[in-house]
């Protein structure tokens, strides 16, 4: 199964399956196409990529030929700059132009409301039940409701702290969780995947609404993403080690955010600042939670937390409030209004410059590696092989990248380590060094630099 809740928002990357048999292959072999392809397909990507095979040329004497297609316009001083670039992992690698932006629009409102109609409510219960029994002494809420009860409320009206059902929020949750309940329901209770949606799920009814929400929106944002451009895939994996980012910086500067209720405030804890961090960073930072940050009712206070922990000099002058327009005094820290952190722009300047360097490029490029390269049967993974394949023939092969490089070739072992050969069943499939995958970060997508 390839569309799934994914192991890289869900699960480990690591101790990917890698070995396999010593299933051979040549550039000629590599022309069959993803899964799901007809014949003729296969036929004409076979006949694209001998023919792109024909035309490339390459220099006299430049190794780094093996990696890249030349194309007749590249000068051999391109050829010297990308040896000096030569990238492997044990290289530093840094943001890139496209490393930040705004994740693509989730799935098509019309596919959604599609699902919808075919949605029942009466099989929430047996779908949890059936797949995890513990599931039924399980209470959330402090106590006063079922995990049953709480899943099905999501299902049916949403999350009662985010408004009514006809909140912007729960116009949100309401389908997610229904896609969700649907798609688990195809498979075997004792599926993984299953298990492990399941087990989320039952888990985040332990927290808060906020915590609910983002887990709710996480999941099914899992479970949509193949449906996305490459881009947008890879850029929706990188969002889990902004998340990390984040989450790194909260508990450097926050002391008290994994105390629970007895012991703090709640604008103190890490899912009411988790909001206050998001709505700085703004949707440009590319992750997924603005949503659910916006309908934080505790909001205005971790705001107001983040600007004491994280404070930035300001101009000893009166100041507009970016929120409601209030003239405040030159040392309020907040609006007297609406509470809104004086100087919010270079807060978020600040935060930005804060959390960026927590993020681990070297092990988001290695996870990402990993999904492609997963070679277990049935492997759960957020990169569509189909769309990489599609990727390759068209957007890579047009930037002049040989989509022979997106398999695994005898002719380039050694950019492999000694046990990484696809297994027999998986030689047509994707396979990449470290060399390729870099290239595809750093030269294609401009995801990651040096």
């Amino acid at each position: 199964m390839e569309r799934s809740a994914g192991a890289a928002h869900m699960g480990n990357h690591q101790g990917r399956d890698i070995e396999g048999s010593k299933g051979k292959g040549s550039k000629k072999d590599h022309a069959a196409v993803a899964e799901g392809e007809t014949t003729s397909s296969q036929q004409q990507l076979a006949q694209d990529l001998e023919k792109v095979s024909s035309q490339t040329v390459l220099p006299e004497g430049v190794e780094v030929a093996k990696f890249l297609a030349v194309q007749p316009e590249n000068t051999e001083e391109d050829w010297e700059h990308a040896m000096e670039r030569a990238p492997t992992f044990n290289k530093g690698l840094v943001a890139g132009a496209n490393a930040f932006q705004a994740l693509a629009a989730q799935i098509d409102d019309e596919v959604l409301q599609a699902k919808r109609k075919r949605f029942k409510q009466e099989r929430v219960q047996a779908i949890l039940l059936d797949t995890h029994p513990d599931v039924a002494s399980m209470r959330g809420q402090r106590g006063e409701k079922t995990v049953v009860q709480m899943v099905q409320a999501w299902c049916k009206v949403g999350l009662f702290m985010m408004g009514d059902q006809n909140s912007p929020i729960n116009q949100a949750i309401v389908p997610a969780a229904q896609y969700i309940l649907q798609e688990i329901d195809q498979l075997d209770p004792k599926n993984s995947t299953r298990r492990m949606v399941v087990r989320s799920l039952a888990d985040c009814c332990m927290d808060c609404q906020q915590v609910q929400a983002r887990v709710i929106l996480r999941i099914y944002s899992d479970f949509i993403c193949q449906t996305r451009d490459l881009r947008s895939q890879v850029l929706y994996f990188l969002s889990k080690y902004k998340e990390e980012a984040i989450d790194t910086h909260i508990s450097l500067c926050h002391s008290e955010a994994d105390l629970d209720h007895t012991k703090t405030q709640p604008f103190k804890q890490r899912a009411h600042l988790w909001s206050g961090y998001l709505d700085l960073l703004g949707p440009q930072y590319g992750v997924e939670a603005a949503l659910t940050s916006r309908g934080d009712r505790f909001l205005q206070q971790a705001l107001a937390e983040i600007a004491a922990k994280n404070p930035v000099e300001r101009a000893e002058i009166e100041w507009n409030c970016m929120a409601c327009t209030f003239l405040n005094e030159p040392a309020a820290t907040q609006c007297a209004i609406c509470g809104t952190p004086s100087g919010a722009g270079d807060l978020a300047s600040s935060i930005f410059e804060q959390i960026v360097p927590h993020i681990d490029w070297v092990r988001f490029a290695r996870d990402l590696r990993a999904d492609i390269n997963n070679q277990s049967a049935g492997a759960d993974r957020l990169i569509s092989q189909a769309c990489f394949h599609r990727w390759a023939m068209e957007e890579a092969q047009a930037q002049g990248l040989d989509p022979h490089l997106i398999f695994y070739d005898e002719d380039r072992a050694n950019e492999f380590e000694e046990s990484e050969r696809p297994k027999a069943e998986n030689e047509y499939q994707p396979f990449l060094s470290k060399r390729v995958m870099e290239i595809i970060l750093v030269d294609c997508l401009q995801i990651l630099s040096y």
